[in-house]
């Protein structure tokens, strides 16, 4: 594909034809090779990143302070389970409906609460009046 050099006969034109494809070539090389390693780079600092977090959560676990940040609750995300079938269980069904139950009973206590005696007092005190 090249023409070979003959010597000391080749041009200087010559040579530089003969070059330039492998310095273009050499060249898309690079270009590549510096794309791959500063995608390499961007993963190696995600990576550094979550390590921190976890490193600072865990020293936040063991010295009894807060986590600079809030972690999810992953059961809060859990709302429904379905089988393959498509289906509810009937057990989650029950468990389900037991615990909104639970937390009807809470709140209408809590609203009984404030209605019967607690809410006067305040009002009184909040006013001036006795």
């Amino acid at each position: 594909m090249y023409p070979k050099p003959q010597g000391q006969n080749m041009s200087t034109e010559d040579m530089i034809q003969a070059l330039t494809p492998n310095v273009s070539t050499m060249q898309q090389n690079m270009v590549q090779f510096q794309y791959e390693n500063k995608s390499s780079i961007q993963n190696l600092e995600n990576q550094m990143s979550q390590i921190s977090s976890a490193v600072s959560r865990l020293e936040a676990k063991d010295s009894g302070k807060l986590p600079s940040q809030m972690e999810p609750n992953p059961r809060q995300q859990a709302h429904a389970v379905t089988l393959r079938s498509g289906k509810e269980p009937v057990i989650a069904k029950e468990k389900a409906k037991s615990h909104i139950d639970e937390e009807e009973d809470d709140e209408l206590g809590a609203c009984r609460e404030r209605s019967t005696g607690g809410g006067t007092s305040n009002l009184n005190s909040t006013t001036g009046h006795s």
